[in-house]
């Protein structure tokens, strides 16, 4: 095993910063979000090791509280959506982290891109992207009057024209269940998060990870809007 060389704790402000080994390979330090953000695209193989400065030994990547809340929780996506460069790679860490969280076996984010467009597919998982990006929505579409209202869609394809309209995107009669969550930004509707299952219908848990993961992303926009005017 590789002994980490002790040294002083950051103080209490400082970010957590962690060294990565796998294998004989030894990278960092790097953020939280930085690892987070290795960990769900990959790049940081699940039998990876993880200290940070002070520790005596190395512990097991899945032993560390922040990357077993990324299959529970949504408080990780906090700190990626306010660390990303801009709204576009937040939108791509929000839906990341909804699908992984939920375990839906696709995923997509459309974003307004009005008055040109309309609402388009700009991020997507478990789905091919060739035929899903860029692909718009109409302000008319069934799930969009859910939406504009600020209302959470969830359910069985067959609740309703707009369930079954979602589940169309997502895959078919393969689809069980769907979650729309919309992203509203003082009175305007920026985004909208669509997932689907094929197993089962999302639970109460799932409406309450990704409306968090949503809000995550209304407060982003807050910020960023609350800073130019400072």
């Amino acid at each position: 095993m590789i002994q980490v060389k002790a040294a002083p704790r950051p103080g209490p402000k400082a970010p957590a910063a962690w060294l990565v080994a796998s294998g004989r390979l030894v990278v960092g330090p790097v953020s939280t979000s930085q690892l987070l953000r290795g960990v769900l695209y990959e790049k940081i193989p699940a039998g990876a090791y993880v200290a940070q400065p002070g520790w005596s030994d190395w512990r097991p990547l899945d032993e560390i509280r922040e990357i077993r809340a990324l299959e529970g929780a949504a408080g990780p996506a906090r700190s990626m959506i306010d660390d990303a460069r801009d709204f576009g790679e937040a939108c791509l860490f929000a839906l990341d982290v909804a699908a992984r969280t939920t375990r839906a076996d696709a995923a997509v984010l459309y974003r307004d891109r009005e008055p040109y467009v309309g609402f388009m597919a700009s991020v997507t998982r478990g789905l091919p992207a060739e035929l899903v990006l860029g692909a718009c929505l109409s302000r008319r579409d069934p799930s969009m009057i859910y939406a504009q209202r600020g209302r959470t869609l969830v359910g069985a394809p067959r609740a309703s024209i707009a369930h079954q309209v979602v589940a169309g995107r997502l895959g078919g009669d393969r689809v069980r269940g769907v979650l729309m969550a919309p992203v509203v930004w003082d009175g305007r509707l920026l985004a909208t998060l669509e997932l689907g299952r094929h197993d089962r219908e999302f639970r109460a848990s799932d409406v309450g990870i990704v409306s968090e993961i949503a809000a995550a992303l209304v407060a982003r926009v807050d910020r960023a809007f609350s800073q130019r005017g400072s």
